[in-house]
């Protein structure tokens, strides 16, 4: 049986997710987040490391590093790494699904 105080603290926690979730910034990590994943799984995919895929895109291990962090990830850059793993860019912006 939850205490009064619990309960307070389960509906911050969901009003503070709530607030992350509608913050645009959040949209961007998430969608960093994805994109790094991907490029991680291109390069397992093609058995690429790191030093690698610096070397292929004539940049340091650290700027891919920091890459793969979702750092500096332009089109551009995108694009460079799709060119040295073997694949080309493609956007997809969609309409989410609501939550049901």
């Amino acid at each position: 049986m939850s205490t009064h105080n619990e309960c307070v603290i389960i509906e911050r926690h969901k009003a503070f997710i709530e607030q992350i979730e509608t913050n645009p910034e959040h949209a961007v990590t998430c969608a960093q987040d994805d994109i790094a994943d991907e490029i991680f799984a291109m390069m397992e995919a093609k058995n690429v490391s790191r030093a690698e895929l610096a070397r292929r895109m004539g940049v340091s291990r650290m700027t891919v590093t920091k890459m793969l962090r979702g750092q500096n990830l332009t089109i551009r850059t995108m694009v460079r790494v799709g060119k040295a793993l073997g694949y080309k860019l493609r956007s997809n912006l969609y309409e989410p699904m609501e939550d049901k």
